[in-house]
Parts: structure tokens; C-alpha cells; sequence
């Protein structure tokens, strides 16, 4: 599926929630018929994807009370939200997508996605003295390249494996 991704500020609003560009304005969004989140949601499954620095915190670029988020959206969508609201909405080349994602919102994701009740019994039979042998099967649960849960790689750690596992591809 064929998405662009877009860079929105997200402020705050008096009543503290979070106050997002009212995307229903889209000609898209509003020939649909639906909410613009509703609208997104079914057709465009991503989701939203945010910046580690929210709006309780400050770093270049991300002033107090803004938070940064990018989702992936149709063209059309893409093309509306950057000329209705220019200040709040950028399109994002994919290289700069990845930027996004890898060195922002994926910072503090594990390299690895780890099933701890695979993990626990295997340690529950090397505890046993003398310990009992491992099974081929608990044996490629240790080893993150062999898709078995125990130890897995995390695919969404980067925006490559990100779009991959979705089945996403993003214009250059």
C-alpha cells in the first residue's frame, strides 16, 4: 500500500488535551462522510506514531506543550493537510521519515521482543540440578533469528521493518 508520511504539531488545548489540526476540513475526509480518526483508522491501519519528547518536555525543536507525531496517509490526504494547514503539517520525503522514526519515536524501543513465559520455563529447566536438556524447539526459542517466540528480533525498531511487516511503501 502505496502511503506518504506527514509531520503534524500537535499542541495542547486549555482544557489539556491534545489539540490536533481538524482534519474533517479535508475535501477527502469529509466526502467520506466519517470523523477524520475514523477515516484513518479504517482505511490506513498505521496508526499514529510520536515523537519520544511529548509536551511535558522541551528539545530543539519541540518547544514545552508541543508534541510531534507522523502517520502515514493517502497522497491525496497528504496533499489537502500540508495546504490547509501549513503551520501545523509536513510532508515528509522517506528519508526523512525514517529520520522520524528510527532516532526519535523508535529511541527507546528493544533490539529484541522477548516471551517471557518461553524464557521462564527454559530457565526453570536449567535451574533443575542437573539441569534437563533443552528441546530443539526451546533451543530456536533462544535464538533471535528463528521467528519461534522466546527471542525475537523487533522488526518495528526501524522504519524499514516498520513499513515491511504492514506492507507499506513510501514514495522517495
Amino acid at each position: 500500500m502505496d502511503l506518504v508520511p506527514i509531520k503534524v504539531k500537535i499542541g495542547l488545548k486549555p482544557n489539556g488535551h491534545h489539540n490536533f489540526p481538524d482534519f474533517n476540513q479535508l475535501p477527502s475526509v469529509a466526502a467520506s462522510g466519517i470523523d477524520w480518526s475514523i477515516y484513518i483508522d479504517l482505511n490506513y491501519k498505521p496508526a499514529w506514531l510520536y515523537s519520544s519528547c511529548g509536551h511535558q518536555e522541551e528539545e530543539p525543536g519541540s518547544p514545552m506543550g508541543v508534541w510531534h507525531g507522523m502517520i502515514l496517509v493517502p497522497a491525496v490526504f497528504a496533499t489537502e493537510a500540508v495546504s490547509l494547514f501549513p503551520a501545523e503539517v509536513t510532508q515528509l520525503s522517506d528519508a526523512e521519515a525514517t529520520t522520524f522514526y528510527d532516532s526519535d519515536h523508535a529511541l527507546n524501543f528493544d533490539e529484541e521482543i522477548l516471551d517471557d513465559t518461553v524464557l521462564q520455563s527454559i530457565k526453570a529447566k536449567q535451574e533443575i540440578v542437573p539441569p534437563i536438556p533443552l528441546t530443539p524447539r526451546q533451543l530456536k526459542a533462544l535464538d533471535p533469528t528463528d521467528d519461534q517466540p522466546g527471542v525475537r528480533p523487533n522488526v518495528d525498531k526501524t522504519f524499514a521493518g516498520f513499513k515491511t511487516r504492514r506492507g507499506i511503501t513510501v514514495p522517495p
